[in-house]
């Protein structure tokens, strides 16, 4: 067993050697990912990014007073807010081992990102779902753009729930966690093919992961009817549950084919406890999607993900 102090310097010298046992034994995929340790104090990294947030918002409120048009017309916040988080990534790309400015594009991003939000939301007069689903595509483009983990995680979130406001506003929002869930269980056990987009995989997950709690949550306790004109189907309730408990089932057969115990009885005994508790979960939205997700991240090793 290595020295203590000799930990990580071991661990950096048999990381090629590990990925290629790991490679042979088809549990991974493509090149090793970039590892690098920063021997930085945490409380030294986290008063750098302060103070990048603080410069970042002392900046937009400057631009702000200085350029109030901006928020009286809808195309020129989408220009600048497309500007921002241009620069934003830019800055990203090439400095982001640096704290502050690393922070200060993240915050960067973060106004562009509402600046554009506003100006969709000011463009579309039709329906609001068109600017829902307009502004949920920007976001997943801005988590493969933007080079940074915290960014990756909130854009994925406001992907998944702009995506569950459109559906809202069509009166369909009770498919939203079955969706969710499964495309959930799809990326996460899907893992080592993606190995070489771990980057972007991993915090976008834990975004969708994030989306997929406050939306379980908001259907389960209910919250003010934002929209007058929705009414809810049974039909959406039901189609929605039926997604959960595909979910449900799908993943679990998939981690126990994993184990190869999937024909065995003990296999065959968690399908069919699985198969009733997506029965009993059957009028309570989300929960199925909800168990879902912390059965895949328990069985893709990620507890973080489970709360």
């Amino acid at each position: 067993v290595a020295a203590p102090c000799r930990g990580d310097a071991a661990t950096m010298n048999n990381s090629p050697n590990l990925w290629a046992k790991l490679e042979s034994a088809a549990l991974v995929e493509g090149e090793m990912p970039a590892t690098q340790i920063d021997a930085t104090p945490w409380y030294v990294r986290a008063m750098i990014g302060i103070g990048g947030w603080l410069a970042a918002l002392f900046l937009i409120a400057s631009i702000g007073a200085g350029l109030a048009f901006v928020m009286r017309s809808a195309a020129a916040a989408i220009a600048s807010g497309a500007v921002i988080c241009a620069v934003a990534a830019l800055l990203l790309w090439i400095k982001r081992e640096q704290a502050f400015l690393a922070q200060f594009a993240l915050a960067l991003a973060i106004a562009g990102q509402g600046l554009l939000a506003w100006g969709i939301a000011e463009r579309v007069h039709v329906s609001l779902a068109p600017a829902f689903l307009t502004f949920a595509a920007l976001e997943l483009a801005l988590v493969v753009v933007i080079a940074h983990p915290v960014h990756r995680v909130w854009s994925a979130f406001l992907c998944v729930v702009a995506i569950a406001a459109a559906l809202f506003d069509w009166g369909v929002s009770p498919l939203m966690p079955g969706i969710v869930a499964i495309a959930f269980a799809a990326i996460v056990l899907n893992e080592a093919r993606l190995a070489r987009y771990a980057a972007v995989v991993q915090p976008a997950t834990a975004g969708i992961a994030l989306a997929l709690v406050v939306i379980t949550a908001v259907l389960a306790y209910g919250v003010p009817d934002l929209l007058s004109s929705v009414r809810e189907s049974k039909g959406a309730a039901n189609v929605g549950a039926a997604l959960g408990a595909i979910a449900l089932i799908g993943s679990t057969v998939a981690l126990l084919r994993r184990h190869g115990i999937a024909a065995s009885r003990i296999g065959w005994a968690g399908i069919a406890g699985i198969v009733a508790l997506a029965a009993a979960a059957w009028r309570v939205p989300g929960l199925a999607a909800a168990i879902t997700l912390m059965l895949v991240a328990f069985g893709a090793g990620r507890p973080a993900l489970t709360g």
